[in-house]
């Protein structure tokens, strides 16, 4: 089934070809953690790039990370997302979803302004960074982006994903 490729992500998934669409996407963040009686190591240094990975789950989402680039404060998935399923769309952050860094800690999803769930349409594809306020710390071997944080992965409406994603540096 041929999918219809969304290029004008700026509107859907926040692509951030330069900084100015992070000041449009609202915050969407739980309440800080209190603070911890022990320094967190630094992040990794800005720009630092890693190879991704991919899942598909029984509802019909196929989901691609191609990269993860962490910034000074905010750390970008570079995503393909689609959809094929047997319902209308599907809402991929209506429950929590976050990258987990597998310390306790996690980066929530920020926001996007005009598609707060992150819906997707029956043969539609989401192509765009996703933005993840925060940065991986140096010396993390892997992280897992999380959807729908209890939910399966055949739920119609809005599916559970956990995609674990080494971390390497990309070519």
């Amino acid at each position: 089934m041929p999918h219809s490729t969304l290029l004008a992500m700026s509107t859907s998934l926040a692509l951030l070809a330069g900084a100015p669409a992070l000041a449009q996407i609202g915050p969407n963040l739980p309440p800080a953690a209190p603070a911890q009686a022990q320094a967190s190591p630094s992040p990794a240094p800005s720009g630092t790039r890693f190879a991704g990975g991919q899942v598909s789950v029984p509802a019909g989402v196929t989901l691609i990370v191609r990269k993860i680039t962490v910034g000074p404060d905010a750390t970008l998935l570079n995503t393909v997302i689609s959809y094929d399923g047997d319902s209308p769309f599907v809402t991929l952050a209506d429950g929590p979803s976050f990258i987990d860094l597998g310390n306790g800690q996690q980066l929530f999803l920020r926001a996007i302004a005009d598609n707060r769930g992150l819906r997707i349409v029956r043969g539609e594809t989401l192509e765009g960074d996703l933005v993840f306020p925060g940065a991986i710390p140096p010396g993390t071997d892997s992280v897992t982006l999380v959807f729908n944080q209890g939910n399966d992965g055949s739920d119609t409406s809005s599916p559970g994903i956990r995609l674990p994603l080494p971390l390497r540096p990309a070519p």
